[in-house]
């Protein structure tokens, strides 16, 4: 039984295949196996037109077995996904793992995250149009970018957060939103250019709100913050 996917290249992945002229082929579809424990940096990393930035060829559907542990760097980059499940045994996500080119047509809409994390990494869903995000238990810290230029419309951050990274989620799309006191620190344009966002309460037990964290937020009227800070 095949437990592991190994590293590809950008653009190509760990099927596709370049020829000489440098036009590339690579899957639309895949099965994976249902004992498979981890898949390599660039395995589905899709392939993109350099010279208008859209998506040729990519996994458009992915069903990921019970048994996936790990899932590597940019593993999905490109890829034109619309939803995403990672099972609860998934314990490790690469940076960018999901993220999206700005001139993609397809994106990710739907995304369940697993509640075997500790960490969302770095641009993991960069780029995507995700509408509602839901942080689940376990996860301490949401890496740089890793929702930034969403669509994300409700935010429930969970109680064992401890750390928001700069431009987590920058240019999003709440009304409201509500950070919990368990959040230590909130990082650089972590919710700056979120245009929409009209009440913002930041409850007590947050220490730090760095530089920009909400700025270009010019719909914001309502303010709670704590006295921690």
């Amino acid at each position: 039984d095949i437990t592991a996917i190994g590293k590809g290249t950008v653009g190509v992945g760990t099927f596709g295949y370049k020829t000489a002229d440098g036009t590339v082929y690579a899957p639309d579809s895949v099965k994976l196996p249902a004992k498979l424990e981890s898949i390599g940096n660039f395995a589905f990393s899709a392939v993109v037109d350099t010279k208008t930035s859209e998506v040729k060829h990519g996994v458009k559907e992915v069903e990921f077995p019970e048994t996936l542990k790990t899932i590597g760097d940019t593993a999905f980059q490109n890829a034109p996904l619309t939803e995403v499940s990672l099972p609860d045994s998934v314990t490790s996500v690469g940076n960018g793992a999901f993220t999206n080119t700005e001139k993609a047509t397809t994106h990710i809409e739907k995304v369940k995250l697993s509640k075997g994390m500790t960490a969302i990494p770095a641009s993991m869903f960069t780029n995507q149009k995700i509408k509602n995000v839901e942080i689940p238990e376990g996860i301490k810290t949401i890496g740089s970018r890793a929702f930034a230029g969403n669509r994300v419309e409700t935010l429930k951050i969970s109680d064992t957060v401890e750390k928001i990274d700069d431009y987590a989620f920058w240019n999003n799309q709440m009304k409201e939103l509500e950070i919990p006191g368990n959040v230590q620190t909130i990082g650089k344009t972590a919710f700056a250019k979120c245009t929409g966002l009209e009440e913002l309460e930041i409850e007590e037990g947050v220490q730090t709100v760095e530089e920009a964290a909400f700025a270009e937020c010019s719909s914001l009227n309502a303010m709670i913050l704590p006295k921690s800070v």
